[in-house]
């Protein structure tokens, strides 16, 4: 029998100093091996002046973190996590915005990757989003080589259907495999006010490498009343093991909705990887968001 315990906790401030100037700062609650600790996760000042943004902080650069499904289930391994790119940063951002489009340019570091740039390009209205980006750092967080990413992100919201996809080349030009694809796709819809239902893909292809890492996951959930019932089915298969690692999952997680920012949930999963021993997981999960103006 296993415990394994997994906590995201954050609170901010933002405040207003002078026209056109912002200060703001966000406490996060984390978990390490054998100590709980609170953390400053991000924080900025910024300036504006006409379509131009100018800021310093430490935060965080995510692509591929907007996914609906993932972040479901607080123990999913892409909960609150970029999937394409993911890296912590203290440096400066430069924003330009005009109307439905903006852009921006990052020069940034930390003592990990050294040096990092981000260059994007978005276009929002209400009901689509779409972003371009090209990323370098001088270390990749998995694999410790040079890394530059050409990828993008975009998402479209029709009634109560909704797309997302997102994907990356990744150039890792002295990685044993090669370079790398990452692409995920995810379908959602919402029929009625009681049931909403979606799915998606995800795979990570590297160029030297014949088989690829795969996963997809579905849901269904049914709401009644104060009670949410979602059922979860998930595959994945992955080479990073002398011989394929295949695992099939089946989850369901029942939450009690107090109010619309306060949800109490209970989670089981049952999976079978190709090994010789069945699983089964038991969690409880608590979601909570609260946001007021001073």
């Amino acid at each position: 029998m296993n415990y394994f315990d997994r906590h995201r906790f954050y609170a901010g401030w933002k405040y207003n100093v002078i026209n056109n100037t912002e200060i703001w700062f966000d406490l996060t609650f984390d978990d390490k091996f054998y100590e709980k600790e609170i953390l400053l996760n991000r924080i900025g000042v910024s300036y504006k002046k006409s379509a131009f943004t100018y800021s310093y902080k430490i935060d965080r650069l995510q692509y591929g973190e907007k996914s609906e499904i993932y972040n479901i289930q607080v123990k999913d391994r892409f909960y609150d996590f970029g999937v394409m790119e993911d890296y912590r940063y203290n440096g400066i951002q430069i924003d330009y915005s005009q109307e439905l489009f903006s852009s921006d340019i990052l020069l940034a570091a930390n003592d990990f990757n050294s040096a990092i740039i981000n260059l994007a390009m978005n276009l929002e209205t209400e009901m689509y989003f779409t972003e371009i980006f090209f990323l370098a750092v001088a270390r990749n967080e998995e694999y410790n080589v040079r890394n530059y990413s050409l990828g993008y992100e975009t998402k479209l919201k029709i009634g109560n259907f909704g797309i997302y996809a997102s994907g990356v080349y990744q150039n890792l030009p002295t990685y044993y495999k090669g370079d790398k694809f990452k692409q995920l796709l995810e379908f959602t819809y919402k029929i009625n006010k009681n049931l909403f239902i979606g799915s998606n893909y995800f795979i990570e292809d590297f160029m030297d490498i014949s088989n690829p890492n795969k996963q997809s996951q579905s849901f269904i959930k049914i709401s009644v009343k104060k009670n949410e019932f979602t059922f979860f089915h998930r595959k994945n298969s992955m080479n990073e093991f002398i011989r394929n690692y295949k695992n099939e999952e089946y989850a369901f997680l029942h939450q009690y909705r107090f109010t619309n920012n306060l949800a109490l949930g209970v989670n089981y999963s049952y999976f079978n990887p190709n090994f010789d021993q069945e699983y089964h997981q038991i969690g409880f999960q608590i979601n909570y968001h609260y946001e007021k103006d001073l």
